[in-house]
């Protein structure tokens, strides 16, 4: 699952195997973990965004809760298998795991990581709560949210300055996953705003939610320049390989969280801050969210044509194919709660039908992903030579 050059021969992938026994692309079972990187984290973070999101929608959330719970579940027992895997991949092949933090491409899903954390910790009060009860559905939310957040300020400053002095870049360089490490303080801002009725002090309150707001400034800028820097190399370059097409829906992420954790910040602050400041505070929020989700529209329907596009020339499966939830999933939380606060009937029916995206797309990843890790283990095996990523 590297971008790296493989280590061993490729010439097993094309050797005789036997076609009735799992993992069958494998010499070993073992060697699922030798190119096993940081993207498998977006499983998580697509698998999650699909039960917290179901939570969030207007009219139909409590009939969903079931399915929402289950779904969550899953999530949350995918990031204790893929952390299992990850620690397996240092430990038996640190050489290529070292590589990885180190290389132009992987090292920008170390955000993955962070935001796998922070999607699951969103589960945990709405849906966690029913199972495990408050006091300890609150303790374990705390405890994904503090990790993803930790890892993710620390992939928004160290990948960039690897990037910016490690790594010389063409005019053709620029993708959407340099948004990776630098999107993850912005969930954690749209995540932990949630807490705030965690906290009993109001001077805490406060705190968390002067916190949330600079993590929102952390990510929107800098994910503002990287989407110009990409759109302006779609006009001088055109789209790209093929493997790259799927990332186009990375964008998306941003978008969509900052218009959730925009509307998050303005309406906590209702309650937390003065009453002259708190009505301006909402209003920009939701002016604010109206405004980047009219973008996000844009770019969804731009990346579904190139996308439709691609697939007629040929649109090989890949983790890349990720970037179809967890973004999209971003819009349909921005969606739910513009709808909430406006009561429009045209914003509910956006947040129904991305939300109705949502779940194809991610029944559609995750049954191929399933086939190709478990059942082939293809996914499992190095890059073919000339790509960049699986």
């Amino acid at each position: 699952m590297s971008v790296l050059p493989p280590a061993d021969s490729r010439a097993s992938r094309n050797g005789a195997r036997s076609s009735g026994r799992l993992l069958r692309q494998l010499e070993r079972p073992g060697d699922a973990v030798r190119h096993f990187g940081p993207n498998w984290f977006t499983s998580v973070m697509g698998t999650a965004i699909v039960g917290v999101a179901a939570t969030k929608l207007p009219l139909v959330a409590e009939g969903l809760t079931v399915p929402a719970t289950v779904v969550w579940l899953a999530a949350l027992v995918l990031l204790v298998i893929v952390l299992c895997l990850t620690a397996a991949h240092w430990l038996r092949f640190p050489q290529h795991a070292r590589a990885e933090l180190v290389h132009p491409i992987m090292a920008n899903f170390v955000g993955a990581v962070s935001m796998a954390f922070t999607a699951v910790a969103a589960g945990f009060l709405p849906l966690g709560s029913a199972l495990i009860g408050d006091a300890a559905a609150s303790a374990l939310a705390w405890a994904c949210w503090l990790t993803g957040t930790a890892i993710g300020i620390g992939s928004a400053i160290f990948v960039p300055i690897m990037l910016f002095v490690r790594h010389s870049h063409d005019e053709n360089a620029a993708f959407m996953g340099w948004l990776m490490p630098i999107v993850p303080p912005m969930v954690s801002s749209a995540v932990g705003i949630g807490l705030v009725d965690t906290l009993s002090s109001l001077e805490a309150q406060r705190t968390l939610l002067v916190v949330c707001a600079m993590l929102f400034g952390t990510t929107i800028i800098p994910a503002l320049i990287v989407i110009g820097l990409v759109w302006q190399r779609l006009l001088r370059f055109g789209v790209g390989p093929a493997h790259r097409v799927p990332m186009l829906a990375i964008a998306l992420g941003p978008l969509g969280q900052s218009a959730t954790s925009a509307i998050a910040l303005g309406t906590a602050a209702e309650g937390l801050v003065s009453p002259t400041l708190a009505a301006p505070l909402h209003a920009l929020a939701l002016a604010y969210a109206a405004a980047i989700l009219g973008f996000a529209t844009l770019w969804f329907t731009i990346v579904t044509i190139l996308v439709a596009r691609q697939a007629r020339i040929g649109l090989p499966f890949s983790l890349a194919w990720w970037s179809f939830t967890f973004p999209v999933g971003t819009c349909v939380t921005g969606f739910a709660a513009l709808a909430h606060e406006t009561g429009l009937l045209v914003v509910t029916v956006a947040a129904l039908a991305t939300y109705a995206v949502l779940v194809i797309a991610w029944l559609t990843v995750a049954s191929r992903t399933f086939y190709g890790a478990v059942v082939t283990g293809e996914l499992f095996l190095p890059p073919e030579p000339g790509r960049t990523a699986r």
